[in-house]
């Protein structure tokens, strides 16, 4: 992320901007750990036939988004995340156990 602020510095974007865009950018682009915990959850609620309705995954994708944020740095931390979310939204913590068997 340095290199990246420097660059955009040198191109002539204030050090103001730079300094607030490049790091929340960064903060809220987790996209491949917000759709790990997105798949992982609708997998364990189909897992264990649990219908959810279009405002609960609304809120758990809200809530995977949040969660997700300025974690990306921590090893493992997906399992964590996942396991509150989960919890947040009733759904059973031992699927978390089928979703680390196919990854380990």
């Amino acid at each position: 992320m340095p290199p990246l602020m420097k660059k955009l510095e040198t191109y002539g974007v204030p050090p103001s901007l730079v300094s607030f865009v490049v790091p929340v950018g960064y903060s809220f682009n987790l996209d491949g750990a917000s759709l790990f915990l997105g798949i992982g959850t609708l997998f364990v609620a189909q897992l264990y036939g649990i219908d959810l309705s279009l405002g609960d995954q609304a809120l758990l994708v809200v809530t995977m988004v949040l969660t997700s944020k300025g974690a990306a740095g921590v090893p493992g931390f997906m399992f964590v995340i996942l396991s509150a979310t989960l919890a947040s939204a009733g759904l059973p913590l031992e699927g978390i156990a089928f979703i680390a068997g196919c990854i380990g």
